[in-house]
């Protein structure tokens, strides 16, 4: 039985973001199947349980995405001059499955099919390193594509990447037609997630993608005491942290090492000629940098404990 689709006007910032936060969007819907570069599992758990996290801050690429978008659907709406491309105003959601999208543009084809527009705008380095040169779309985007089609019940979808560099841009299509599988994995994977957040079961961090994510939503209460004597992984940690650690002291000292000597081979020359490399060894002018505030954070520091000196059992030990 197919879901009822809710449509919401986007009136305002705030109104927007109030609709999103109810929802898993198709921004980030990838991290339900651990395809999103950037969101994982339990970073998506926690913004949607309403942990206390600092704000996304916005940069130049997402503001440089935004000023660009109408330029990829000019570009797309001439190369396609039957077709109707209209900006899309609305935010769509599945209330009972608790998706939403905002897709970028509808699209209405000649014969009557809907379908949307996906515009990016990326840079010739990141398109040649995650578009394959143009031979494919990352995935996440792909399933981005895809909850905006169910969503707005559309047939097929365009993703259209403006591909800026060297002077020049273009723009690169891609069709996506509607796929029932990667809908349906899906669309049980966000009924897993929903079901688990109802339960209040937080899924396992991924050590290595969300330790930021870790780092800003600890708080700290000073004096406050934990005992960890009976966890066995916490000492197995701190051991494996202690050999990484002397292991890049290592390393650093051997680096240091090399390029004191690489240093001596140059002497006083700014250029060293080398097969196969560019060696300078140039002057770096004194600059005088202003103070500045650095934020509070969180050191984390283990030393071994030191093996208590034993007693001895009589005084002739003691006198020894």
């Amino acid at each position: 039985m197919p879901s009822r689709i809710e449509r919401h006007k986007i009136v305002s910032d705030e109104q927007w973001h109030a609709l999103r936060r109810q929802d898993v969007t198709a921004s980030v819907c990838a991290a339900l199947v651990g395809w999103h570069p950037r969101q994982t599992l339990f970073g998506l758990w926690h913004r949607v349980t309403g942990t206390p996290l600092p704000d996304e801050p916005d940069n130049v690429m997402m503001e440089r995405g935004r000023d660009l978008e109408d330029v990829v659907g000019r570009r797309v709406q001439k190369n396609h001059p039957t077709w109707r491309i209209k900006k899309n105003q609305h935010y769509y959601r599945d209330p009972d499955r608790r998706l939403g999208a905002t897709p970028d543009f509808h699209i209405r084809t000649s014969d009557g099919h809907r379908g949307i527009l996906q515009a990016k705008v990326v840079n010739s380095p990141s398109f040649a390193r995650y578009w394959d040169n143009g031979a494919s779309v990352p995935k996440w985007i792909v399933l981005q594509t895809l909850l905006e089609c169910i969503l707005t019940r559309s047939s097929f979808g365009i993703i259209a990447a403006l591909v800026t560099g060297d002077y020049r841009h273009e723009v690169r299509e891609y069709e996506l037609p509607r796929h029932a599988g990667a809908e349906k994995r899906l669309l049980d994977a966000a009924q897993e997630f929903w079901r688990a957040v109802d339960a209040g079961k937080m899924p396992e961090p991924n050590y290595s993608r969300d330790a930021g994510l870790i780092a800003a939503m600890t708080s700290f209460v000073p004096g406050k005491t934990i005992d960890l004597r009976t966890d066995n992984r916490i000492g197995e940690l701190l051991q494996q942290q202690e050999q990484l650690a002397a292991e890049i002291k290592a390393k650093e000292a051997a680096c240091d090492e090399v390029e004191a000597e690489i240093k001596a081979k140059i002497g006083d020359a700014e250029i060293a000629l080398v097969d196969g490399w560019r060696v300078t060894l140039k002057q770096v002018k004194e600059a005088k940098v202003e103070a500045y505030m650095r934020k509070a954070y969180r050191r984390l520091r283990a030393v071994r404990d030191e093996p208590e000196a034993k007693e001895p059992d009589n005084k002739d030990e003691k006198a020894a």
